[in-house]
């Protein structure tokens, strides 16, 4: 457990009223534009955009929201 300063926090609430999650790392990761959880980095496999990076819903495959890696929109 860690106490925060005065300026993490108001970090956190800024950070959560943009939409994004704070994960135990300390690195941002954008909520779901479906669902509203947590998202995770991942490679597409195959198709078109084959090797590259997206964000997908970690609830996935009961939501199927992504968006694009640096778009943090949808």
């Amino acid at each position: 457990m860690e106490l925060l300063g005065g300026e993490a926090v108001w970090d956190l609430v800024r950070v959560a009223k943009e939409g994004e999650t704070v994960r135990s790392d300390g690195d941002l990761t954008p909520s779901c534009p479906t669902c509203g959880s947590p998202m995770i980095r991942r490679t597409a496999r195959r198709g078109e955009h084959a090797g590259e990076e997206f964000w997908g819903c970690s609830r996935y495959p009961e939501c199927r929201g992504i968006s694009l890696v640096g778009d943090n929109t949808e």
